[in-house]
């Protein structure tokens, strides 16, 4: 249908084109690989915060423990 164009199409045009969006294309996907990872490894972050957080608590509450049988000992000790 279009075979009358084939002359008269810069065919080094077309191929440099083609190229660009190759290359362009690979940049584009690549970019969203990147930021994918880095959203993968926010994630991971924030979870291992979380964790940490969580650990904190847990120790909070027996360095409290620790310390009431500190306390409860020492007064048993000061009453003898």
């Amino acid at each position: 249908m279009f075979g009358f164009l084939i002359p008269y199409i810069d065919w080094s045009l077309v191929i440099g084109l083609t190229s660009a969006a190759s290359i362009f294309a690979g940049a584009w996907l690549r970019n969203k690989q990147i930021a994918r990872a880095e959203v993968n490894d926010a994630t991971r972050m924030e979870q291992r915060f979380s964790d940490l957080r969580h650990d904190i608590g847990s120790l909070e509450l027996k360095v409290e423990t620790i310390e009431g049988i500190v306390q409860k000992h020492g007064e048993s000790l000061g009453r003898r």
